[in-house]
């Protein structure tokens, strides 16, 4: 039996870390894989480049293997990447040789991430998967103490139903491979991450698909 404390992402990160990155059949082949991560950013980017400050330092939290990092490396001067997993940054390792980008600074979330003014911050399918509260706040304080321009957090705002109070209670084996835990999404109400974001100071600017599975919230400092 594993550790308690073993990160599910150790181990989706070590079998197939691209299922579970973007587990729609659609985007399973090499080449659509990363097309989806292009298409992503091209989203993200028409909704926050207004807002940019400058172009110097940007951060992902939830990197994985860079299937969105690769693009926003060419639009920022220094990518800092942040991952739970040390596997999913290995994987990262070999992305960068095969993409050529030399301008990422890879960091595991308890790293000293948060030390120096960004411009940008970004997390897409990334809290949606985060069972503890808790942890998603901790980032979002990180978050708040060195952003200088906008951040893009994306969550599962979706109501929750009784089925999926109940799948919550079922032991893993129970269940589907994309329900168990650290994969399945976890859907949060909108108004508990306002309340997150007033906490830490942080005003919402616009908000994109609200009451969905890709409910992203734009944000900015005061």
């Amino acid at each position: 039996m594993p550790p308690l404390t073993e990160n599910p992402w150790d181990k989706f990160a070590k079998d197939d870390p691209q299922f579970y990155i973007s587990s729609k059949s659609r985007w399973r082949e090499e080449d659509a894989f990363w097309r989806s991560g292009e298409q992503t950013v091209a989203y993200i980017w028409d909704h926050v480049v207004t807002h940019l400050p400058q172009r110097r330092l940007a951060i992902e939290i939830g990197v994985g293997i860079g299937r969105l990092a690769v693009p926003i490396a060419k639009k920022f001067s220094r990518v800092k990447v942040v991952d739970a997993s040390p596997f999913m940054l290995q994987h990262l390792q070999e992305t960068c040789a095969r993409f050529g980008v030399c301008n990422f600074e890879l960091f595991r979330d308890a790293d000293a991430w948060d030390t120096e003014p960004a411009d940008f911050i970004y997390s897409a399918l990334t809290f949606q998967h985060i069972e503890d509260p808790a942890d998603i706040e901790e980032y979002i304080r990180r978050s708040a103490r060195c952003l200088v321009g906008v951040a893009f957090f994306q969550f599962d705002t979706r109501p929750m139903t009784v089925g999926l109070r109940v799948r919550n209670h079922l032991p893993d084996w129970m269940l589907p491979k994309l329900h168990r835990r650290g994969i399945r999404r976890i859907r949060r109400r909108s108004e508990d991450i306002r309340a997150m974001f007033a906490r830490h100071g942080l005003r919402i600017i616009n908000e994109l698909n609200p009451h969905s599975i890709l409910h992203a919230f734009i944000v900015a400092k005061g």
